[in-house]
This record gives C-alpha cells, structure tokens and sequence, in this order.
C-alpha cells in the first residue's frame, strides 16, 4: 500500500494483486488464530516498520517521507476495495 500511494504512476495490476492477496492471507491467518486479535496494535506497528523498510528499498525513496506509523486502520487495510490515493 505503501508503494502504491507514494508512486500513482507505477500503479498496476500486479501490485493491486499484491494487495489483494496480503489482505486475504492476513484474513485466514486471524481467522485460525484468533487470539491474535488482542495484539492486533503490536503486529500492526511491527509490520508497518518492516513495510516502510521494504517500500523503501524496493522504490529508492528515503525512509523519511513514509510516515512514521501506519497511516490506515485496521478496517481500511482489510477493507476490498481501499486503495490509498
């Protein structure tokens, strides 16, 4: 989502399938495991900062213009049909 919002003009199929398909594993892997939900604020913030650092590289942006916790709630990031502009 992240590379998605910070580069409009790369935007494509495969990252929107990319998107689509976290959601959906994150889904079954809350589904199977739902004590999880309890620490769903620590996973967020956790994957948020490996997300970042992966963005980064992957886009040769600096880490500094990605904010520094995750812009979404947790329903925009399961929600199907949430693409950030």
């Amino acid at each position: 989502m992240l590379k998605w919002q910070y580069q409009p003009g790369r935007r494509g199929n495969s990252w929107k399938f990319s998107i689509d398909e976290q959601r959906l594993r994150f889904q079954k892997v809350l589904k199977q495991n739902p004590g999880l939900k309890s620490g769903i604020a620590e996973i967020l913030s956790d994957a948020y900062e490996l997300a970042v650092m992966k963005a980064a590289h992957e886009t040769g942006l600096r880490f500094d213009i990605f904010p520094v916790a995750c812009p979404w709630t947790m329903e925009q990031l399961i929600q199907k049909d949430f693409y950030p502009d």
